[in-house]
C-alpha cells in the first residue's frame, strides 16, 4: 500500500512538472503553459531580428499585423498573398507579425501555409513590443495594454508610410505599395 502511494505521488508531481512547464493541447482545450508573445521586458528594437534584416534597409515592407483567433484577419489572407504575387518580382518585403498568445495554436496555422507572407513573430518573441511600439510611433519600452487587429503598415526608410486598419481592400493595397515602392 505505501509503494502505491509513492508512485502515485510520484506520478502526480510529474503530470504536474510536465503540464506546467510543457502544456498539451486535447481538442480545443489546452492544458499547461501558453507562450505569452507580448512580453515587455528587456527590449532593444535594435537588436531585433526585424530591425536588422528588414526595418533598416530601405525597401518597402509591407507589415501585417494579425491573429490566428481573429476573424477578419484570416478571412483577408488569401487576398493578401494574391497582392504578395503581384509584386513578387519587385523589391518589397511581406512580413506578418502575429498577436497570438498561443504558440501552439499560431504554429498549427503556420504549418497549414495558408498565409505566404514571411512571419516573423517567432524570431522577435522578445522583441513584440519593440516593434509594435516602433511601427506605432511610441517609445520601444512602452507599455502596451490591448492591441487591435487586422492593421496592415507599410514602412519605407524607417517609417511607416501608410496603415490600415481593418481588412484591407486588396486594390487599395495594391494602389499604396506601386506609390510608395
Amino acid at each position: 500500500m505505501k509503494k502505491i502511494l509513492i508512485s502515485a505521488f510520484i506520478l502526480i508531481i510529474l503530470i504536474t512538472f510536465f503540464l506546467t512547464h510543457c502544456g498539451i493541447e486535447i481538442g480545443n482545450v489546452h492544458i499547461g503553459k501558453k507562450l505569452n508573445l507580448i512580453v515587455t521586458q528587456n527590449e532593444n528594437f535594435e537588436k531585433s531580428d526585424f530591425s536588422t534584416q528588414h526595418y533598416s534597409k530601405s525597401k518597402l515592407m509591407v507589415v501585417n499585423l494579425w491573429a490566428t483567433w481573429c476573424n477578419p484577419c484570416v478571412g483577408e489572407i488569401p487576398e493578401l498573398n494574391e497582392v504578395m504575387a503581384e509584386f513578387k518580382n519587385d523589391n518589397v518585403d511581406f512580413l506578418s507579425l502575429s498577436i497570438d498568445t498561443d504558440s501552439i495554436q499560431l504554429i498549427k496555422f503556420l504549418k497549414k501555409d495558408k498565409f505566404k507572407f514571411t512571419d516573423i513573430t517567432f524570431k522577435n518573441l522578445q522583441y513584440t513590443t519593440a516593434i509594435l511600439n516602433t511601427l506605432e510611433g511610441r517609445k520601444s519600452d512602452e507599455k502596451i495594454t490591448s492591441q487591435s487587429v487586422p492593421i496592415t503598415y507599410l514602412v519605407k526608410n524607417k517609417k511607416v508610410v501608410s496603415r490600415i486598419d481593418g481588412t484591407i481592400d486588396k486594390n487599395e493595397l495594391i494602389a499604396m505599395i506601386r506609390k510608395y515602392k
